[in-house]
């Protein structure tokens, strides 16, 4: 832009002097041949002023200009800061004063650039340009653990926890990674991933950790904080994981196993396992052995047709055995009555297209059981009652909405002591999440009572039981597909005998079957998920105060999407519950501590 300017002066003056614009008069003068009167500017420094430095800084101060300058003008002598010495040099556009020591702490400095220095046209800059910085007071304090999550000696530590470790101060994120946090199973590695944010460090375990193990976690001395001061030593803790349930152990059972239940079919009066699969349509009998451990499984054909998808357990010809009741789907149920060798006889038929899901229970007050069954999307509830002779009647059919992927639950829900239907809706959106049919006191069931979670939203599961510790059933839901949408519901049922507005609780991925049973052995009723495709079962254990603690997971198999395919009982006689699993290729067992 100088070289333009006076171009143009130029031209103009050239009316009083030459002509330069007729085409006929050359103007021999070029760029260079033009006066440079501009003086030079300092554009930026660094530090800026006003800047706080590092009390510790070892940094260079540098100063940027609007042209080109002459090298040999810029020298300490031209370059000051007051109370250093130090070595100038110049590149580009750019002079930079190196400090021979570290800067002081909590010291002000000014920075000065003379009138010395001047471009190549020997123009000197116009005035002296200062600025100013200071530094600190330095940060010699090591940083401290503050606290650790799970804290040190912690027990029954959730299998699926995560660790965290939170500092004095800021750290410096580049020196917290998985080599200066780490976990330990005795002298074997725990691998993860590590963050930090804020000033918590948190360790993410790769896989869920072993129940009933102790475990150590390390912070070394490899962690800073941001001065560069490391922690004094290395920090240790060490906890042990929840002892509730052992590690899971598979069946295969060689076809597409479905549903589960548990119950004493042999009349030993020890729980057995009852499973029935689709691929070979059998039913599964593992009865326990003395010792506790279950037997190979006896197969039992079925007489239906359809796939067996759904089974319940309960004496049905009131003969005081308990017999095996399937669902042929969308053909009816079938009833395997006990014999007096504790054997199952041949299964009885009874058509139905509400044979998807089926539950047992005395569905009339007559002290006799029952049998309820949905279909896939039938908008129906068939009740067959127990007669004396031993045999079901004729269903009586119910109207209730449910869409498709339905579940179905039985329990007294509006506290008048009779057995009441729950009907859970897997599919459509329009659909209501449940339909409760409450029992009359005739024996028959009034038109079904609607609730939701929300809009737009699609339960997976539904059990009935005490959560709270009010003595009355609430009703349980899961839905949501992964986190953070992933969540268990709860209908508390209040004393006007109907149930409260969902509370939510949060919940590992993919949420399905669920159950309630007392599974910690105090006496209360807990939930009890599992996680299909997620290889987890989480426990919602029911606190003191009716409130129910955060889910704790434990290892799971791979499970299947059948809500009716997690079941919880005294499987080896130890009087704790254990829970059963059908997974893709058998039977899983997670037997108590």
């Amino acid at each position: 832009m100088k070289t333009l300017s006076f171009v143009l002066v130029a031209c103009l003056s050239a009316m009083v002097l030459v002509a330069c614009t007729d085409g006929s008069t050359s103007n021999s003068s070029t760029a260079s041949d033009i006066p440079d009167f501009w003086a030079p500017t300092v554009l930026s420094t660094t530090p800026v002023d006003g800047a706080v430095l590092p009390s510790n800084a070892s940094i260079s101060i540098a100063a940027t200009f609007s042209e080109a300058v002459d090298p040999s003008t810029v020298n300490t002598s031209t370059f000051l800061v007051a109370g250093l010495t130090g070595t100038v040099t110049y590149s580009g556009t750019t002079t930079t004063f190196t400090p021979a020591t570290p800067l002081a702490s909590n010291t002000s400095y000014t920075a000065t650039i003379t009138t010395g220095i001047t471009d190549f046209a020997s123009n000197a800059m116009s005035s002296n340009y200062s600025w100013s910085f200071a530094t600190t007071v330095p940060d010699l304090t090591p940083p401290t653990l503050s606290s650790t999550n799970p804290a040190n000696s912690a027990t029954a530590v959730a299998v699926g926890a995560t660790l965290t470790a939170t500092f004095s101060e800021a750290m410096d994120p580049a020196t917290i990674t998985t080599s200066s946090f780490t976990l330990m199973n005795g002298t074997t590695p725990i691998s993860g991933t590590v963050t930090y944010s804020g000033m918590t460090a948190t360790f993410t375990p790769a896989a869920p950790l072993t129940a009933n193990v102790v475990y150590t976690a390390t912070i070394s001395t490899g962690v800073k904080d941001l001065a560069g001061n490391p922690i004094v030593s290395n920090y240790s803790w060490n906890f042990s994981t929840d002892a509730l349930f052992m590690s899971f152990a598979t069946t295969p059972t060689g076809s597409s196993p479905e549903a589960v239940a548990i119950g004493d079919v042999n009349g030993d009066g020890r729980n057995d396992v009852v499973m029935t699969t689709s691929s070979i349509n059998e039913v599964l009998v593992f009865l326990q052995s003395a010792t506790g451990g279950l037997s190979p499984p006896i197969k039992y054909a079925i007489t239906g047709t359809a796939s067996p998808r759904t089974v319940a357990i309960g004496d049905m010809n009131h003969d005081g055995k308990n017999d095996v009741v399937i669902g042929d789907w969308g053909s009816g149920i079938e009833v395997f009555v006990q014999n007096v060798v504790g054997g199952l006889n041949p299964g009885v038929v009874y058509a139905s297209t509400d044979s998807d899901k089926i539950r047992v229970a005395d569905l009339n007050n007559d002290g006799w059981l029952d049998v309820v069954g949905i279909g896939w999307g039938t908008n129906t509830t068939s009740v067959w009652l127990q007669n004396a002779g031993g045999t079901l009647n004729a269903p009586v059919v119910y109207n209730v909405t449910h869409g498709g992927y339905d579940d179905l639950e039985i329990g007294d829900v509006n506290n008048d002591g009779l057995t009441d239907i729950v009907v859970m809706s897997g599919q459509l959106y329009a659909d209501p999440n449940l339909g409760i049919l409450t029992q009359k006191l005739g024996g028959t069931f009034n038109a079904p009572a609607y609730y939701s979670v929300g809009v737009n939203v699609l339960t997976h599961g539904v059990a009935v039981g005490d959560v709270n510790g009010d003595s009355l059933n609430d009703v349980v839901v899961t839905y949501g597909g992964n986190s953070p949408s992933s969540t268990i519901g709860v209908f508390s049922q209040n004393t006007s005998g109907t149930l409260d507005p969902v509370v939510n609780y949060t919940s590992y991925d993919s949420p399905s079957p669920v159950e309630i049973a007392d599974v910690t052995g105090d006496g209360r009723k807990d939930i009890v998920v599992h996680h299909g495709g997620w290889m987890a079962m989480g426990v919602y254990q029911q606190l003191v105060n009716g409130t129910l603690q955060a889910e704790k997971l434990y290892p799971a198999p791979y499970g299947n999407i059948n809500p009716q395919s997690l079941a919880v009982g005294d499987i080896n006689g130890d009087g704790k519950n254990d829970a059963v699993i059908v997974d893709v290729s058998g039977l899983s067992l997670l037997y108590h501590y």
